[in-house]
């Protein structure tokens, strides 16, 4: 366990994600919901804004 991990307990036990585990989970949820954004944007023919904007995998 480091500063940072992610932690999980409950009557069953402990659970320990490493930080970079918690980070790359973060980034594909959040660039699911920009997908989804995006293309409902372009449904609409409303104009991509930054919150749309596709990045490359960070690691």
């Amino acid at each position: 366990m480091r500063p940072g991990d992610g932690i999980i307990a409950d009557d069953d036990g402990i659970v320990v994600i490493p930080q970079e585990e918690v980070a790359r989970r973060a980034w594909l949820v959040q660039d699911k919901d920009r997908r989804m954004r995006r293309a409902f944007y372009e449904r609409l023919g409303m104009p991509l804004d930054k919150t749309v904007e596709l990045e490359e995998h960070p690691w």
